[in-house]
């Protein structure tokens, strides 16, 4: 699949279509895609990080309906992430 890209500081917003998904607190300086840039699954978009008002490298990730501003369920590999759960 591929998505056209957004950036804006630390963070990236990929448009997959239907929904976005943001991908935050990203390494300073890391971002390696160009806003509008196509990507496809796998490709690197920059580096995980601590930039924001965080104490230690993690990644933000979520995924929106543009129209609608609501969060859109996601799961990675079949498992759905829980808020603050690690692994």
């Amino acid at each position: 699949m591929t998505a056209t890209i957004a950036t804006r500081g630390n963070h990236v917003i990929v448009d997959c279509g239907d929904f976005h998904v943001e991908i935050a607190h990203l390494q300073r300086g890391s971002v390696r895609v160009a806003a509008g840039a196509p990507v496809s699954s796998g490709d690197q978009v920059g580096k995980v990080g601590n930039s924001g008002n965080t104490a230690e490298p993690h990644l933000h990730v979520h995924a929106l309906d543009p129209e609608k501003n609501d969060g859109v369920p996601m799961s990675f590999n079949g498992r759905v992430p829980a808020r603050n759960s690690l692994g």
